[in-house]
């Protein structure tokens, strides 16, 4: 059976979280299943997967809160991205 997997993340620093998350992603992806992240363009493991075309940036999405306005949008931009997926994954 396949899996399909979508990882969600402010963003890629150091921490034990994003290891995890980055760890998954890949390992996932080589095990012949489907893998996606959705984060923001900010963190030091950015560069790991800036090229990779399972990774959707988001540029507005961050850690912090910045207004509601900004943070519907990433919500209705992520909702965006699963409701592609879902249709290139049937």
């Amino acid at each position: 059976m396949k899996l399909y997997v979508v990882h969600i993340i402010t963003r890629l620093d150091l921490g034990r979280a994003q290891k995890v998350c980055l760890s998954l992603h890949k390992g996932l992806n080589k095990k012949h299943h489907k893998s996606y992240l959705i984060t923001g363009t900010e963190g030091l493991l950015i560069d790991e997967v800036k090229d990779d075309l399972n990774v959707f940036l988001l540029k507005s999405f961050k850690w912090e809160i910045s207004s509601i306005t900004t943070e519907l949008k990433n919500f209705y931009k992520i909702v965006l991205i699963l409701r592609k997926l879902k249709k290139e994954n049937k």
